[in-house]
């Protein structure tokens, strides 16, 4: 009895969240460029988004405190390695207080991902970052196309088919 009750308790609370979080092309960012991100990678290098249109990117906001950004950031590492020969780029921004957490997380992970340090928020103010983690799908021609907060597999497997969907050619009609 006391099972089921706390198994439907769990369900509840479960819809209730799902219901909280909007879908993927609520966001107000979503079908308007990109916003800059200029910061440095944990390697040294200094990326600039604006310079990655003709790309796929995909920029996740994460934290090591966030357990299910802990359990996503290996499959991104896995989704980078797939489809990098297509034209996708992953930057993850991390938003830790203390850098250490972050590349000790990275590094124990085997996680090769390129990864910005936030420390004072002003991206993911900017970018009006409301869950953790949240993953923001930009098209080769740096426009937000999809907002996606919080992590599901479910929700994963619909990235990755909206990844796959921007990443192919376009094809041209017969005359």
């Amino acid at each position: 009895m006391l099972k089921t009750k706390g198994m439907n308790m769990m369900l509840a609370l479960s819809l209730s969240l799902a219901l909280l979080l909007p879908a993927a092309r609520d966001h107000q960012m979503v079908g308007k460029p990109a916003k800059p991100i200029r910061l440095q990678a944990f390697d040294g290098r200094k990326i600039n988004l604006q310079k990655m249109q003709g790309m796929v990117v995909l920029v996740n906001f994460w934290a090591t405190w966030c357990a299910p950004c802990r359990e996503e950031l290996p499959l991104f590492d896995r989704m980078q390695k797939k489809y990098r020969k297509y034209g996708l780029a992953i930057i993850t921004v991390n938003l830790d207080s203390e850098l250490e957490n972050a590349i000790q997380f990275l590094s124990h992970n085997g996680i090769d991902l390129t990864t910005l340090w936030d420390a004072n928020k002003k991206v993911a103010t900017d970018w009006q970052v409301q869950a953790m983690p949240s993953t923001y799908l930009i098209d080769k021609r740096g426009v937000v196309r999809a907002v996606y907060k919080g992590y599901t597999p479910a929700t994963f497997r619909g990235m990755v088919a909206d990844v796959q969907k921007l990443l192919k050619p376009k094809r041209r009609g017969r005359r």
